[in-house]
């Protein structure tokens, strides 16, 4: 019985915590944000790249190791 009576000073105790939380939380600016942005659309690419070098490449092996059989 007592648990029921305190749930809601440990309601209103836990959404007070998650408000003091969200005070320390340091957000990025917008400047730092383009500059990830871009960070991960160029990895982006170049990983894109690579994958298409390596499928060529597997691609190239498998036609040479059947083909020349």
């Amino acid at each position: 019985m007592k648990a029921m009576i305190q749930l809601p000073k440990r309601i209103f105790s836990f959404v007070r915590g998650i408000f003091l939380e969200l005070k320390l939380v340091e957000f990025p600016t917008r400047s730092m944000t383009l500059k990830n942005t871009h960070i991960v659309i160029v990895i982006s690419i170049l990983f894109s790249i690579a994958l298409l070098l390596l499928d060529g490449l597997f691609n190239y092996a498998r036609n040479y190791l059947t083909l020349n059989i």
